[in-house]
């Protein structure tokens, strides 16, 4: 009987030669996931911000795209016509020396001017379109394309502030600056999350 309990593993050498328990290692290709998750997990935080940008250049595409058509389908009539009759409709005193100015600019419009504005309106639309569309899905060249057009107006709307100072001018401006720092941020956010997921 002695000998027969000698054979059983006793239980404290048995817990001693178990192995701890250790998680596996990950492989390369799992810690790469690992961060693939994280960094898109981090991007979301961010996703907030760069889809309220997207979602302005989106209403800016669809007004600037019904001003360029209308413009177009206008191009062979009278606008001036057309709109001594919307200040009727409107109700608005034909009288004014603001709107009588506007009206002598109304009339003077060529067709070509009008063909040209549409045309630049629809152009713009489209560039509108595409910033909107890739920053909805956050990709890092509509960051960029977007940056750089911004950047472009800055300086005409710095003069348009120092010709005349107006709360829409200075807000326009304002807003403008915003958008730039912060696709900026984002995209040096972006580069640095990359290169740290290289190593």
């Amino acid at each position: 009987m002695r000998r027969w309990f000698e054979r059983l593993p006793r239980r404290g050498n048995a817990e001693q030669e178990a192995p701890p328990a250790r998680s596996s290692s990950l492989s390369p290709l799992g810690r790469a996931i690992v961060r693939r998750v994280a960094a898109h997990t981090t991007c979301r935080r961010h996703h907030a911000g760069v889809a309220l940008i997207a979602g302005f250049k989106l209403l800016k595409c669809v007004l600037l795209l019904v001003v360029g058509l209308g413009l177009l389908k206008l191009m062979h009539a009278e606008i001036a016509t057309l709109f001594s009759q919307l200040l009727e409709i409107l109700h608005l005193d034909a009288d004014s020396r603001a709107l009588h100015t506007l009206v002598l600019k109304v009339d003077a419009l060529q067709p070509q001017n009008v063909l040209t504005v549409g045309l630049v309106s629809l152009t713009y639309a489209g560039l509108l379109l595409t910033e909107g569309l890739g920053l909805w899905f956050e990709r890092a060249w509509a960051a960029y394309l977007t940056v750089i057009s911004t950047s472009l107006l800055i300086p005409f709307e710095l003069y348009e502030i120092v010709q005349r100072i107006t709360v829409l001018r200075i807000g326009v401006l304002l807003l403008n600056l915003v958008i730039v720092l912060y696709l900026i941020s984002q995209l040096k956010y972006h580069t640095l999350r990359s290169r740290h997921s290289l190593t």
